[in-house]
């Protein structure tokens, strides 16, 4: 019996004009946060995760980037700023798509500080969106490293010199 195959995604660029937020999208986007995204975009390009629905135009997953984009491209939804834009493309219906976006939404959950602490102090904690306030959490969690004192090194490794006299 042969196995009915299960469609994925497939990586399409469509116009920015063909694609909708989502008005069932339960994230909310500072400003603060799109900034970043702006800045992180400008500095390393973008590297996709954005998620359409062809069926109801609407995104899935990639709010934040396609507000970040939408800045960059001076997007203001007339045919002169209309922009192309890669995205992850799937044929959903309304129910599923919701799901999804659902399901996508809660699985972006907060990174464990613990296994940022190893290398933390390898990266510029700012480029990775990483807040002074975090940032400062992630280095308690860093063990302090083992110091000894003068005095410690002073009994360990030498010997005391002691005066002597003059010999007439």
């Amino acid at each position: 019996m042969k196995e009915k195959k299960k469609k994925g995604s497939e990586t399409v660029v469509i116009k920015r004009s063909e694609l909708n937020f989502n008005p069932s999208n339960i994230k909310r986007h500072e400003e603060k946060a799109i900034k970043e995204q702006v800045k992180n975009i400008r500095a390393k390009g973008y590297l996709g995760g954005i998620v359409y629905n062809l069926n109801t135009k609407n995104l899935i997953d990639g709010h934040r980037r396609v507000q970040a984009l939408d800045i960059i491209h001076k997007y203001d939804g007339t045919p002169e700023t209309d922009y192309d834009i890669k995205v992850e493309q799937v044929e959903f219906d309304e129910k599923t798509e919701k799901e999804q976006m659902v399901f996508m939404a809660l699985g972006n959950s907060k990174a464990d500080y613990n296994l940022i602490a190893p290398f933390i102090d390898d990266i510029d904690y700012s480029n990775a969106g990483i807040s002074e306030e975090d940032y400062q959490k992630i280095r308690e969690l860093i063990p302090d490293t083992v110091s000894v004192g003068m005095e410690d090194m002073d009994d360990q490794f030498f010997t005391p010199v002691h005066e002597f006299e003059e010999e007439d």
